[in-house]
């Protein structure tokens, strides 16, 4: 099979068939050649193999979005299992490490007194967290929705860096009902971004989450309801009732 070109100058497939033709001394005297016109054949083959193309890209996908369902599944049974922010802080950089291998991040929280946010958690290499900052050093805080800077030199950047960043990155603010929970922040290596996809689970993630987040801080705020007087602030006998058992099993195995 080759290109062969018509006497217009168009080009075209052909299939050719050479076959020789032996003499009564066995010597080549002729060659039989039969040659087809496959321009046609190969159009459709070109457009098979497109559609089978597509047909891959969909089944890899598919495959994509079902392992992202899992992991986000997988993430949020172990936050449903945890009793404080604090355990769910640490549970998320782990899920996080897991699901990013070749991108490194942060969550920052709240403080107690709501001005600024701090980090609680952290994974990946090369990674300068920064100090306490303001909501207004993030675009992800002030606009309330994610904020993507392609590389280190362009796009609008945030100012809660301790030195720029040396590769691509991804704010996401973690919010419900207007109250700010906290930041899912996202840096990829030096020189390089985040693709698409992984923009796309990254948000998906975050709003997971978010989700987590805040029923384990209404849980708190009840549990917290529950075990304290309002008036003293002191603990109550509800709270002896939950402790003493744990604690009289502590010293007793410590003897």
């Amino acid at each position: 099979e080759f290109l062969n070109k018509k006497k217009n100058g168009d080009l075209f497939w052909e299939e050719s068939y050479i076959a020789p033709i032996y003499g009564e001394d066995g010597t080549v005297q002729r060659f039989l050649a039969i040659k087809e016109d496959i321009t046609e054949r190969k159009r459709q083959e070109e457009a098979l193999q497109k559609v089978n193309l597509q047909l891959e890209a969909s089944v890899t996908e598919l495959k994509r979005r079902d392992h992202e369902s899992t992991l986000i599944g997988h993430m949020n049974d172990l936050l449903r299992a945890c009793y404080s922010r604090t355990e769910a802080y640490r549970l998320i950089a782990l899920s996080l490490r897991e699901v990013f291998p070749n991108v490194s991040g942060f969550l920052a929280a709240p403080v107690p007194t709501g001005q600024a946010f701090e980090v609680v958690a952290e994974w990946g290499e090369n990674l300068d967290s920064p100090e306490p900052f303001l909501a207004d050093d993030c675009w992800a805080l002030k606009r309330g929705h994610h904020h993507e800077a392609m590389s280190p030199t362009t796009g609008i950047h945030c100012r809660h860096f301790i030195r720029p960043p040396a590769g691509g990155y991804l704010c996401i603010p973690l919010v419900i009902r207007k109250t700010s929970l906290g930041l899912l922040h996202f840096i990829a290596r030096p020189g390089e971004r985040m693709e698409y996809s992984e923009v796309q689970l990254a948000i998906s993630l975050s709003e997971a989450i978010t989700l987590s987040l805040s029923n384990l801080s209404l849980h708190e705020a009840l549990l917290e309801q529950a075990i304290r007087d309002p008036l003293t602030g002191l603990f109550n006998r509800r709270y002896l009732e939950e402790t003493l058992g744990r604690e009289l099993h502590r010293v007793q195995r410590g003897n």
